[in-house]
């Protein structure tokens, strides 16, 4: 299978490699228990690895992962968002620009990204059925 050569080839951080992940969603949603949580990890578009690697066909930001909430109306795959965090290199954890990126998120996307870029956006999704 391609998508299980893709998932050993980039050690679980697939997302990235696809150019639509609205089927992988629905499909995580539809094989997976209710309650069951599910770990995504993909670079932060801020991040030079986000680009630099030419079969990147998708990038992520901080709302990305809201898209697929109870709140909003995407698909027919419903999540909750439990946890998100953006990660930083070890000097930009030590200036404090985690902590400020991680409490006002937004702000950091709209302001900062450009000068203090983030590695990577691990979120953790419940699954919501019926």
């Amino acid at each position: 299978d391609a998508a299980l050569d893709v998932i050993r080839k980039h050690g679980g951080q697939v997302l990235e490699h696809i150019g639509d992940i609205v089927p992988v969603m629905k499909e995580l949603h539809r094989i997976g228990k209710p309650g069951a949580l599910v770990s995504i990890t993909v670079p932060h578009f801020s991040g030079k690895t986000a680009y630099m690697d030419p079969s990147h066909k998708s990038f992520f930001a901080w709302a990305t992962f809201i898209y697929f909430t109870k709140d909003h109306f995407y698909t027919g795959a419903r999540y909750e968002l439990v946890s998100r965090t953006l990660t930083f290199s070890k000097m930009f954890r030590y200036m404090g620009v985690a902590l400020l990126a991680n409490i006002f998120p937004r702000f950091y996307e709209d302001y900062l990204h450009g000068i203090f870029p983030a590695r990577n956006i691990c979120a953790t999704l419940k699954i919501l059925k019926p």
